[in-house]
């Protein structure tokens, strides 16, 4: 899920990069640190519903 969160995040800084004038390296980064951290966020939860799955 952190290597989909991330490829998702250098795509969507690649679209900030096209359509906006930020500098360069910096939407990139930005893009792949949010979507990173939100897959694993993500993951976290799907785990523990997981597990409180198995748990009844």
């Amino acid at each position: 899920m952190l290597l989909i969160g991330s490829s998702l995040g250098l795509l969507f800084g690649f679209f900030l990069d096209e359509y906006t004038s930020m500098v360069v390296p910096l939407p990139y980064f930005i893009m792949v640190f949010l979507f990173g951290g939100a897959s694993l966020i993500l993951f976290y939860y799907v785990e523990n519903k997981k597990k409180a799955n198995l748990d009844e």
